[in-house]
Protein backbone atom coordinates (compact mmCIF):
# COMPACT_ATOMS: atom_id res chain seq x y z
CA UNK A 1 0.00 0.00 0.00
CA UNK A 2 3.26 2.33 0.19
CA UNK A 3 3.92 1.99 -3.25
CA UNK A 4 0.21 2.84 -3.81
CA UNK A 5 0.47 5.93 -2.22
CA UNK A 6 4.11 6.82 -3.10
CA UNK A 7 2.75 5.99 -6.96
CA UNK A 8 -0.44 8.70 -5.98
CA UNK A 9 1.91 11.49 -5.40
CA UNK A 10 4.72 11.15 -7.73
CA UNK A 11 1.34 11.14 -10.17
CA UNK A 12 0.11 14.53 -9.04
CA UNK A 13 3.79 15.81 -8.56
CA UNK A 14 3.73 15.31 -11.93
CA UNK A 15 0.72 17.18 -13.56
CA UNK A 16 2.03 20.06 -10.92
CA UNK A 17 5.20 20.22 -12.51
CA UNK A 18 3.28 20.05 -15.93
CA UNK A 19 1.42 22.90 -15.32
CA UNK A 20 4.47 25.13 -13.44
CA UNK A 21 5.69 24.26 -16.85
CA UNK A 22 2.97 25.25 -19.21
CA UNK A 23 2.56 28.14 -17.41
CA UNK A 24 6.38 29.49 -17.27
CA UNK A 25 7.29 29.71 -20.54
CA UNK A 26 4.81 32.55 -21.00
CA UNK A 27 5.84 34.01 -17.80
CA UNK A 28 10.07 33.96 -18.94
CA UNK A 29 9.93 34.53 -21.89
CA UNK A 30 13.16 36.47 -23.67
CA UNK A 31 12.27 39.88 -23.16
CA UNK A 32 11.17 39.42 -18.99
CA UNK A 33 14.43 36.92 -18.80
CA UNK A 34 17.06 39.95 -20.37
CA UNK A 35 14.93 42.11 -17.65
CA UNK A 36 15.69 39.87 -14.63
CA UNK A 37 19.31 39.51 -15.59
CA UNK A 38 20.07 43.31 -16.00
CA UNK A 39 18.20 44.06 -12.95
CA UNK A 40 20.21 41.29 -10.99
CA UNK A 41 23.33 42.55 -12.27
CA UNK A 42 22.02 46.21 -11.26
CA UNK A 43 21.20 44.95 -7.67
CA UNK A 44 24.81 43.16 -7.18
CA UNK A 45 26.96 47.02 -8.75
CA UNK A 46 24.60 48.80 -6.28
CA UNK A 47 24.81 45.91 -3.09
CA UNK A 48 28.78 45.83 -3.41
CA UNK A 49 28.65 49.98 -3.33
CA UNK A 50 26.69 49.82 -0.45
CA UNK A 51 28.97 47.35 1.09
CA UNK A 52 31.69 49.50 1.03
CA UNK A 53 30.11 52.28 3.03
CA UNK A 54 27.82 50.73 5.20
CA UNK A 55 25.55 52.56 7.86
CA UNK A 56 26.36 52.45 11.38
CA UNK A 57 23.98 51.82 14.30
CA UNK A 58 21.73 49.32 12.31
CA UNK A 59 20.72 46.36 13.45
CA UNK A 60 21.16 44.06 10.19
CA UNK A 61 20.92 40.43 12.19
CA UNK A 62 17.59 41.44 13.59
CA UNK A 63 16.36 42.49 10.02
CA UNK A 64 17.83 39.69 7.92
CA UNK A 65 16.00 37.10 10.87
CA UNK A 66 12.63 38.70 10.55
CA UNK A 67 12.82 38.74 6.64
CA UNK A 68 14.19 34.85 6.86
CA UNK A 69 11.02 34.12 9.40
CA UNK A 70 8.33 35.40 7.23
CA UNK A 71 10.20 33.63 4.13
CA UNK A 72 10.04 30.32 6.38
CA UNK A 73 6.40 30.03 6.96
CA UNK A 74 6.15 27.33 3.68
CA UNK A 75 2.72 26.32 3.42
CA UNK A 76 2.01 22.45 3.74
CA UNK A 77 1.56 21.56 -0.54
CA UNK A 78 -0.32 17.99 0.05
CA UNK A 79 -1.47 17.85 -3.12
CA UNK A 80 -4.57 16.20 -2.42
CA UNK A 81 -7.97 17.03 -4.13
CA UNK A 82 -11.56 18.11 -2.64
CA UNK A 83 -12.62 14.66 -3.45
CA UNK A 84 -9.74 12.67 -1.49
CA UNK A 85 -12.22 13.27 1.64
CA UNK A 86 -14.49 10.59 0.40
CA UNK A 87 -12.38 8.31 -1.95
CA UNK A 88 -9.32 7.92 0.05
CA UNK A 89 -11.08 7.21 3.40
CA UNK A 90 -10.10 3.48 3.44
CA UNK A 91 -6.64 4.46 2.60
CA UNK A 92 -5.92 6.64 5.49
CA UNK A 93 -3.71 4.28 7.61
CA UNK A 94 -1.52 3.66 4.44
CA UNK A 95 -0.88 8.22 3.73
CA UNK A 96 1.77 8.28 6.24
CA UNK A 97 4.67 7.76 2.99
CA UNK A 98 2.53 10.34 0.92
CA UNK A 99 2.52 12.55 4.00
CA UNK A 100 5.85 12.38 4.14
CA UNK A 101 6.54 12.97 0.48
CA UNK A 102 3.92 16.02 1.04
CA UNK A 103 6.23 17.34 3.55
CA UNK A 104 9.68 17.24 1.51
CA UNK A 105 7.98 18.44 -1.38
CA UNK A 106 6.43 21.57 0.63
CA UNK A 107 10.74 21.54 1.93
CA UNK A 108 12.50 21.64 -1.31
CA UNK A 109 9.86 23.82 -3.87
CA UNK A 110 10.48 26.74 -1.38
CA UNK A 111 14.06 25.89 0.19
CA UNK A 112 15.42 27.85 -2.98
CA UNK A 113 14.32 31.47 -2.11
CA UNK A 114 15.38 30.32 1.27
CA UNK A 115 18.74 29.64 -0.20
CA UNK A 116 19.25 32.65 -2.04
CA UNK A 117 17.57 35.25 1.32
CA UNK A 118 20.49 33.48 2.90
CA UNK A 119 23.03 34.13 0.41
CA UNK A 120 22.17 37.59 -0.03
CA UNK A 121 23.32 38.95 3.57
CA UNK A 122 26.40 36.39 3.35
CA UNK A 123 28.83 39.40 2.67
CA UNK A 124 27.08 41.93 4.86
CA UNK A 125 27.75 40.02 7.69
CA UNK A 126 31.20 38.83 6.70
CA UNK A 127 32.02 42.08 6.54
CA UNK A 128 30.59 43.45 9.75
CA UNK A 129 32.14 40.38 11.58
CA UNK A 130 35.47 40.80 11.03
CA UNK A 131 35.87 38.19 8.26
CA UNK A 132 34.75 35.07 10.69
CA UNK A 133 31.86 33.39 9.45
CA UNK A 134 31.54 30.91 12.39
CA UNK A 135 27.63 32.87 13.79
CA UNK A 136 26.67 32.58 10.23
CA UNK A 137 27.15 29.53 9.82
CA UNK A 138 25.18 28.42 12.85
CA UNK A 139 22.31 30.64 11.34
CA UNK A 140 22.69 28.82 7.82
CA UNK A 141 22.21 25.75 9.56
CA UNK A 142 19.45 26.71 11.63
CA UNK A 143 17.40 28.21 9.29
CA UNK A 144 17.73 25.48 6.77
CA UNK A 145 16.30 22.94 9.31
CA UNK A 146 13.71 24.65 11.19
CA UNK A 147 11.65 25.29 8.24
CA UNK A 148 11.18 21.41 7.98
CA UNK A 149 10.38 20.85 11.77
CA UNK A 150 7.72 23.30 11.50
CA UNK A 151 6.56 21.81 8.18
CA UNK A 152 6.22 18.51 10.13
CA UNK A 153 4.82 20.11 13.68
CA UNK A 154 2.03 21.79 11.09
CA UNK A 155 1.13 17.96 10.14
CA UNK A 156 1.08 17.00 13.46
CA UNK A 157 -1.45 20.08 14.14
CA UNK A 158 -3.37 19.21 11.59
CA UNK A 159 -3.79 15.56 12.33
CA UNK A 160 -4.47 16.23 15.96
CA UNK A 161 -6.98 19.31 14.53
CA UNK A 162 -5.48 22.09 16.12
CA UNK A 163 -6.20 25.45 14.18
CA UNK A 164 -3.47 26.91 12.02
CA UNK A 165 -3.48 30.22 14.00
CA UNK A 166 -3.37 28.13 17.08
CA UNK A 167 -0.40 26.53 15.82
Amino acid sequence: MNNQATTLFRKRQKAIRKEKNYYNKFIFNGHFTVFLLILFGAFIMGYGEWLKHIPEHIDYALITSIILAIASLFPLRTLLKEADQIFLLPFEKYMKRYMTLSIQYSYFARIVTQLILLIVPLPLFYKLNHHHLQYYIVFVVIALILPYLVLYLRWIGYRLGVSTWLM
